[in-house]
């Protein structure tokens, strides 16, 4: 089964993995080049400082480029710029305690091209090869002995000497990478955290589901009342709402459904009773006519009785009732009922007209269809006067109709409102049955989406049921 909390969880984690890569690499990204602007940017400052105190030591001693004797002496005033102590570092602060100790590598060219000046740490070799030769100031990645060298080069302002200031890459790609490794270090803490606190978060949104799961699972087959429906989330209302009206049809249905049961055992009690009686009269006849008179009533009771356990056994399929539309032509239909009850026709002298609009289609399901007009039928053959006539008559005006009418004894208005009742039968007509046939027609035509009712004519000789498709 698909689990929504795991569900959820892998959703969330599977994006905030996906962002925080995103986040680390840009974090990378943004870090590296803002690493590489400052180192840049103190690369330019300590090349002007360099210039500023080279010039400054020329014009004290008044020495020219051709006179340079004591280059000791400027060396001793440049070379803090290799100690790492250097911008305002205190001496008591050792080398081991700075983090990155930079090494900046410097070297002063003539304008022949003659190396004056250069650190310690400086090659013998130009930093920049391409900015010597050309004489140019700026910006140069070198690669000197397998190492990779950011170098800026500046010209005095007489243009006499090229200072070239350069450090590895290696600083700036430490820091780079140092900033990253705490990025990830915090992500590594925080994802494992962030799961206890989603996981929690995510079950108590859930509990209210599980609330209602447990409540429908200790209910009782009979308990259909409504669940309650206070502090529930909105997510789930609709869910809670739909179990609810499930729970209606389902009390509903229920109610139904033991009411024909203790109907349909009431009704069934008469006839099996009546048969055991026709039994023992027809056991204890002293002669041939009782007993044949006995066994024919015992026919009429077992015809009776099969005829409600149709009936009984038509409705319950209508409960796995499904609406299959179809076009259906209402007069060929009408006459295709008709044709299977001739017998019943013939033995009462009845005669049956259809008329109306013969064109006239409806969608449809045709089993329920059948079901219906077979009941209205039967009912109308039932209680036509002998050597009568039932009309049936199919209009399409606003709205297609097709009405039953027979010639019978009128239906008083008290009795119309419970014509459709199971197992109710109008008084004082004579006819058997089991009550049943306008019930189950009823139930067939709400299932389809149509009216049925039953009513008087006009100078009450007869009943009209009516089918109206709106």
């Amino acid at each position: 089964m698909i689990s929504i909390r795991r569900r959820l969880i892998i959703i969330i984690l599977s994006l905030i993995i996906f962002i925080g890569i995103i986040t680390v690499y840009l974090s990378y990204r943004d870090a590296r080049h803002e690493v590489g602007e400052l180192f840049d940017a103190q690369l330019a400052q300590s090349a002007r400082v360099l210039d500023a105190l080279f010039l400054h030591q020329i014009n004290k001693e008044n020495i020219t480029s051709s006179e340079l004797k004591n280059i000791q002496n400027i060396i001793d005033h440049i070379t803090v710029l290799d100690d790492p102590g250097y911008n305002g570092l205190s001496k008591e602060v050792s080398v081991e305690s700075i983090s990155y100790e930079r090494k900046i590598a410097f070297q002063i060219w003539s304008k022949e091209n003659i190396l004056i000046i250069r650190s310690a740490s400086a090659p013998n070799i130009p930093l920049s090869a391409v900015s010597l030769k050309e004489q140019e100031h700026g910006y140069f990645n070198e690669n000197i002995n397998n190492k990779q060298w950011r170098v800026f080069s500046i010209k005095t302002e007489d243009n006499k000497y090229l200072m070239q200031v350069g450090e590895k890459f290696e600083i700036r790609n430490e820091l780079t990478e140092d900033i990253s490794k705490q990025l990830i270090r915090s992500s590594a803490v925080s994802i494992p955290i962030l799961i206890i606190f989603i996981w929690v978060a995510i079950s108590r949104s859930l509990l209210p589901l599980s609330r209602i799961a447990t409540e429908v699972t200790k209910r009782n087959k009979e308990n259909f009342n409504p669940l309650d429906i206070d502090n529930t989330p909105i997510e789930i209302a609709p869910l809670t709402e739909s179990i609810n009206d499930l729970l209606q049809r389902l009390k509903i249905a229920f109610e139904k459904e033991q009411q024909f049961t203790d109907e349909a055992a009431h009704e069934l009690r008469t006839p099996l009773a009546a048969l055991k009686t026709q039994a023992q009269v027809a056991l204890s006849a002293n002669n041939e006519s009782e007993k044949k008179h006995a066994l024919n009533k015992i026919i009429e009771g077992v015809d009776r009785a099969s005829h409600l356990v149709n009936q009984m056994l038509v409705i319950a399929r209508l409960e796995k009732f499904t609406k299959k539309n179809e076009r259906i032509n209402l007069h060929s239909f009408a006459l295709g009922i008709i044709e299977q009850y001739k017998l019943q026709l013939d033995e009462k002298y009845l005669r049956v007209i259809v008329d109306g609009d013969v064109e006239v289609t409806v969608a449809g399901e045709i089993d329920g269809l059948t079901i219906l007009l077979n009941n209205l039928l039967d009912n109308a053959i039932k209680y036509s006067h002998e050597n009568s006539q039932i009309t049936i008559s199919i209009h399409n005006n606003n709205y297609t109709s097709m009405t039953i009418e027979n010639s019978s004894q009128a239906i008083t208005s008290d009795e119309l409102e419970r014509v459709f009742d199971r197992f109710y039968r109008v008084p004082g007509t004579g006819v058997t049955g089991c009550g049943l046939g306008l019930a189950i027609s009823k139930q067939v035509s709400d299932m389809m989406g149509i009216k049925l009712s039953i009513i008087n004519n006009k100078d009450n000789s007869g009943v009209i049921s009516k089918i109206e498709w709106q």
